[in-house]
């Protein structure tokens, strides 16, 4: 019966049902010995909008995250190849679908304006042949039973320049993905072919795409040449995301990279990238004073907002740049000359500049700076006293961490001047109530903190600073209590 050719069968099959056959079938072993391939030669010859292929049938119910399906779904195509007889044509056929946008990730393409055209034709209830829906899929055994049984592998969806492998591509199914490219799919073509911005090869998609492991896979085949330094500027200009591990894949391929590297992905937020530029071998083993500077510049000098996100990458990048000479007087970048400070941020980021030395005294008054003295010093000169000022925009941890930036500056040698004292005093109450708020209650709380600090200096070597705060202080003291007594 398998040897009847496929005309033949269809008239057979004119007036039997799929169902009669199955009940035939299940009446007796004999009848289904024989009916067997029968059967299934009517399931792979039938194409229509209510009965698809075998093949396409078996393709639509396998999920790729059940192995139970897949081995099942194995099992079939091989009795249809066992029974069916078919050319190559038949595989190829594309047959709309309705669940192409079940099977992708439409988030991963989203950003990407250069692949808005596939992301609506996957949509929009695309015509699939069976080769597509395995690469969408990521059924990679299954696509290598198509490809034995002679389906393209270069066939594009109708209308379309879009082939299995950019569909495998998209779904990040690497054994797929190299499976289709050793059976010989084209790595260089374009998805539509009207869109100068489409990626011109595949390997420009995965670095669109920020698919580190498959672009690892791909360099170390070889399926291409391209030059590694070119993907590192798509990944930069077009991945939305920051990819860990992505950077440290080109460039242990062979991609060079620089500061200007560097600084792009700081601006782009994508701080894993950056932290991967900067250790790379090629610009970590070459990096002078100078530079390291004016990198660790670039850092201190972006919002807040933005190194808050990533603090302890922020953290790390701070620590390896200082470490490679970079001035920690830059430091002081981090405190704004307007507007308010950020202090919980803050306190996280000053540790690696008080470690590397960082000078916390405001510049000598008394004496004219040299140029390069006043190289040395950046942004805010007077730091406590910048720091001391009632700040009303900050809740109670903010006020918290505030007192506690003027606690560390203390303890790395900041000198009270007269603004600060004048912040700690002008409101200073002799009895703290708890029911005080606003500015006197701020001026009591930077009162004590200033007080334990100069206290717990020996007298043999307070500085004037803490001297003339102290005698001050006292006669605040007593004038205080002056006027209580009067009041009595």
């Amino acid at each position: 019966m398998e040897k009847l050719s496929n005309e033949l069968v269809c008239m057979i099959v004119k007036d039997l049902t799929s169902r009669d056959l199955f009940s035939l079938s299940r009446a007796s072993r004999t009848y289904w010995k024989w009916l067997q391939p029968l059967l299934y030669r009517q399931h792979a010859l039938r194409d229509d909008r209510r009965t698809g292929s075998a093949i396409t049938n078996v393709l639509e119910s396998t999920d790729p995250n059940k192995p139970e399906t897949r081995a099942m779904s194995l099992i079939i195509l091989d009795k249809v190849a066992q029974f069916c007889h078919f050319e190559s044509a038949v595989l190829d056929r594309c047959r709309r679908t309705t669940r192409a946008s079940d099977w992708f990730d439409s988030g991963r393409v989203c950003h990407l304006a250069s692949l808005c055209e596939i992301r609506i034709c996957l949509t929009r209830h695309p015509s699939l042949s069976p080769l597509h829906v395995a690469a969408l899929k990521g059924l990679d055994d299954i696509a290598a039973w198509l490809l034995d049984q002679g389906a393209s592998v270069d066939a594009p969806i109708p209308g379309t320049k879009t082939t299995a492998l950019t569909l495998a591509v998209l779904g990040n199914h690497i054994p797929t993905t190299l499976l289709l490219l050793a059976n010989g799919a084209d790595p260089g073509s374009r998805l539509s072919g009207r869109d100068v911005r489409d990626p011109p090869t595949v390997l420009h998609l995965v670095c669109m795409l920020g698919l580190a492991e498959l672009a690892d896979q791909l360099l170390t085949r070889q399926y291409l040449e391209v030059d590694p330094t070119e993907l590192l500027v798509v990944y930069q200009l077009n991945c939305p995301s920051d990819v860990s591990g992505f950077v440290a894949v080109l460039v242990r391929h062979g991609a060079e990279v620089s500061a200007d590297n560097f600084r792009s992905f700081l601006h782009a937020s994508k701080w894993q990238s950056a932290w991967e530029v900067l250790t790379s071998p090629i610009l970590s083993d070459h990096l002078v004073v100078e530079a390291a500077s004016c990198m660790l510049r670039d850092v201190v000098s972006l919002r807040s907002e933005k190194l808050a996100k990533h603090m302890e990458t922020v953290v790390r990048i701070m620590r390896h740049l200082l470490d490679r000479g970079a001035d920690p007087n830059l430091g002081r970048l981090l405190w704004p000359r307007s507007g308010s400070v950020d202090y919980p941020i803050l306190l996280k980021l000053l540790p690696p500049f008080f470690e590397a030395g960082m000078d916390v005294r405001p510049a000598p008054s008394t004496r004219r700076r040299t140029r390069r003295q006043s190289s040395v010093k950046y942004g805010v000169d007077d730091l406590l006293g910048h720091t001391s000022p009632f700040d009303e925009s900050q809740d109670d941890e903010g006020a918290a961490a505030q007192l506690s930036v003027i606690c560390v500056l203390l303890q790395h040698g900041a000198l009270i001047g007269g603004a600060t004292r004048g912040d700690a005093l002008d409101s200073y109450l002799v009895v703290f109530d708890e029911q005080l708020d606003g500015r006197a209650r701020w001026s009591y709380k930077l009162c004590q903190v200033l007080l334990a600090h100069s206290r717990s200096v020996p007298e043999d070597k307070r500085g004037e600073d803490i001297n003339v705060f102290l005698d001050r202080f006292s006669k605040v003291q007593r004038r205080g209590r002056s006027k209580l007594v009067a009041g009595l």
